[in-house]
């Protein structure tokens, strides 16, 4: 089975356990970020997207990239690609061509392993990466968190690349040095932390990067299959 059914099938079990009424429409998933409908041929035509860009582990040590896959290393989820309209600018591509041009390719070579000279970032460098960090938390966490009404505010500041529209872009932290580096010991990029209460953020950190997001994560149902249970090749 290809990597775009695998990636299909998972978000499909984990939206029809969260939402049942999605259980009789079985070519369907939801974006993520604009939450609209993304049917399955467009998943399988290439709606499967990284996380975090390619270019940004290409340079990563070779035990790194014994570790792990590229696909494991950068992360996975499904973004929208038909057309919508985005803070009046017409993105052809959706979500999924929205992060690419507006996020992917200036933060590229800020997430490699190598130094870098300034800890400052611009407001568009701060909004790719707590949007990385909200898609991390969809492929652990899933539908059951992404979902929840507290996160609208960081689905707005996804279409916002260069105003503040939350104040949880104030939480976005980047290293400067290689050795800030963060992984998992099998080699996927997004580490979590917090404690188990509704109002306690989620503290996402990903290799030179870190941001806290909305909490309430600790209450998603347990055994239902999420992104992170898939090991990509």
């Amino acid at each position: 089975m290809a990597l775009s059914d695998d990636v299909f099938s998972v978000l499909r079990e984990n939206l029809v356990a969260i939402k049942p009424d999605y259980g009789g429409r079985p070519d369907v998933v939801i974006c993520p970020l604009c939450l609209r409908d993304v049917h399955r041929d467009e998943v399988l035509a290439g709606g499967v997207e990284h996380i975090i860009p390619r270019d940004g582990v290409r340079r990563d040590s070779q035990d790194a990239k014994d570790l792990a896959t590229t696909n494991q290393r950068c992360g996975l989820t499904v973004l929208c690609r038909s057309v919508r309209g985005i803070a009046g600018y017409e993105a052809k591509q959706g979500c999924n061509g929205f992060k690419g041009s507006r996020y992917d390719w200036r933060l590229r070579l800020l997430l490699d392993d190598g130094a870098h000279a300034s800890p400052r970032l611009s407001t568009r460098h701060a909004v790719g990466i707590l949007t990385m960090a909200y898609l991390g938390a969809f492929q652990v966490f899933g539908y059951g968190y992404v979902l929840r009404p507290e996160l609208d505010e960081i689905r707005r500041q996804f279409e916002m690349p260069d105003r503040a529209e939350t104040y949880w872009l104030e939480s976005v932290q980047y290293a400067t040095s290689p050795s800030s580096l963060i992984a998992t010991a099998t080699g996927h990029p997004f580490l979590f932390g917090s404690i188990a209460r509704q109002e306690a953020p989620l503290h996402v950190a990903f290799r030179n990067c870190q941001a806290y997001l909305p909490g309430g994560h600790w209450q998603v149902p347990t055994g239902v299959r999420t992104l992170a249970a898939l090991s990509p090749r």
